[in-house]
């Protein structure tokens, strides 16, 4: 009896402007499928206040 797992991956690339998502199911060995995937982009108020962080010390 094999496993499958249902997973959510995200990240935020250097860029920083804005969030991709990934719903993949697999069992963990050698079978992937890609369930859906989306790009989320910040709004400007987000972008700015996110950006600001990095000047901050």
């Amino acid at each position: 009896m094999s496993k499958e797992y249902t997973c959510l991956g995200m990240m935020s690339g250097t860029s920083g402007d804005g969030v991709d998502a990934s719903i993949i199911r697999s069992n963990g060995l050698d079978e992937l499928s890609i369930l859906k995937e989306k790009y989320y982009e910040y709004d400007e108020n987000i972008f700015q206040e996110f950006h600001s962080l990095k000047k901050k010390n």
